[in-house]
């Protein structure tokens, strides 16, 4: 049986066999009746590839797969491609060269992917069949190939039913380089990761906020305090977290996490709702915010992203900085969301430094009412107006600078 999850994925591409087109009155069957499919698609994901190249790999014993694929962004689709062997054994895949492709599409004429074949074929084991589907369906009607014929299926009701549940998982640890235990320091007679497990569980729920921290030792007291007030811990490696986000998620049953570090104070919570909408609506891999207070803005990522994160990174213990894997728009669907609001005050709401600190403690000794109320952040934005000087002055824009293209790389990139 194929789940909302799976159809998802498929109605992104046309896949071909000896019956036809897969299409709305097709089933798991129509991947046990062949050996040898078809596929084409139009500018796609990378990670929607592997989405699709896990479905075969859970219905097929084997498979034979042809694929056509047009898109800006081919050689690295192509490295990607060589490097599957081992991770999909059961299916011998061929990627049409793109020169073959658009010779092909601008003449109209399955010849040249007939040779192609051939060549990956010489013993004739599967060639024929693949012959037989060309010659069929796409004789004089190559234009198929690149035309999403069920493309529209991806953006109607059809997977309202798929289920989703959006988690919040708070990252702390005791080993701030720059301010050592900001975790536990206290602010109003709280701790600081206390503090934000407890705002997000208000709002969301206790069952679907947790902290995530490491197995390291100087995390126990850490633990030991959150647990003692209710809230699940999951820890594991310090510096892996997209692994260590990865088990919350297969635990807790999260499809979409906002990921929160332990300095978050000040997250705008309305905020990720329409971010959470917007992400639903528009069939998204990745989503954030960059608009708002330093501090304030949030991402939402699913859990396919993280794993794909997981399956292909190159340097696994650089995934602190998820942001700088999920920021690539040749392999994940993402968006940046804007709050369309006023300009924003040159401050920075991040617990980074001891200043911040300084600067918190007045704040709250100001305004304890309103921050421990469920403030909006129109309202926020007046309280850091009214109290600028306590707050150093922080550059407007700290988003993506420039990526490290080895740290933050795939095995498919070189």
């Amino acid at each position: 049986m194929l789940d909302n999850k799976d159809l998802n994925t498929i109605y992104k591409f046309n896949i071909l066999n000896q019956n036809g087109f897969f299409n709305q009155n097709s089933g798991k069957i129509f991947f046990l009746e062949s050996n040898n499919f078809v596929i084409s698609t139009n500018q796609p994901y990378i990670k929607d590839i592997w989405n699709l190249l896990k479905i075969f790999k859970k219905i097929c014993f084997r498979a034979n797969l042809f694929f056509c694929i047009n898109s800006n962004n081919f050689s690295l689709i192509k490295n990607f491609f060589l490097k599957l062997e081992s991770k999909f054994p059961n299916l011998k895949i061929i990627l049409i060269p793109e020169n073959i492709l658009k010779k092909s599409l601008q003449e109209n004429n399955i010849s040249h992917l007939e040779r192609v074949i051939c060549k990956f074929d010489p013993e004739k084991k599967f060639s024929n069949e693949f012959i037989y589907i060309l010659k069929k369906y796409l004789r004089d009607k190559l234009f198929l190939l690149t035309n999403l014929v069920n493309y529209k299926e991806i953006n109607n009701n059809k997977f309202k039913n798929q289920s989703r549940n959006l988690g919040v998982i708070v990252h702390a640890r005791m080993s701030s380089t720059r301010l050592p235990g900001k975790a536990m320091l206290e602010i109003n007679r709280e701790p600081v990761v206390y503090k934000i497990l407890k705002r997000f569980s208000d709002y969301f729920g206790i069952d679907k906020t947790v902290l995530s921290t490491s197995t390291n030792l100087k995390d126990d007291i850490l633990t030991s305090f959150i647990e003692s007030k209710g809230f699940e811990v999951f820890r594991g490696d310090e510096e892996n977290l997209a692994r260590r986000m990865i088990d919350v998620c297969l635990k807790k049953k999260f499809t979409h996490v906002v990921r929160v570090t332990g300095d978050d104070l000040f997250r705008d919570l309305q905020s990720i709702d329409n971010l959470f909408k917007i992400m639903i609506e528009h069939d998204l891999d990745y989503i954030y915010s960059d608009d708002l207070i330093l501090g304030c803005n949030s991402e939402i990522f699913n859990l396919e992203s993280l794993l794909f994160i997981d399956d292909f990174c190159n340097h696994p213990e650089q995934t602190n900085a998820l942001s700088w894997f999920l920021d690539r728009k040749e392999i994940f669907k993402i968006l940046e969301f804007n709050h369309n609001v006023s300009i924003r005050p040159c401050v920075s709401l991040m617990l980074d430094e001891k200043r911040d600190y300084i600067s918190f403690l007045k704040f709250w000794k100001n305004n304890e009412d309103f921050l421990s109320s469920n403030w909006k952040y129109k309202n926020l934005l007046k309280k850091i107006n009214q109290n600028l000087s306590i707050f150093s002055f922080h550059p407007s824009d700290v988003g993506l600078l420039k990526r490290d293209k080895i740290k933050f790389s795939f095995i498919f990139d070189f």
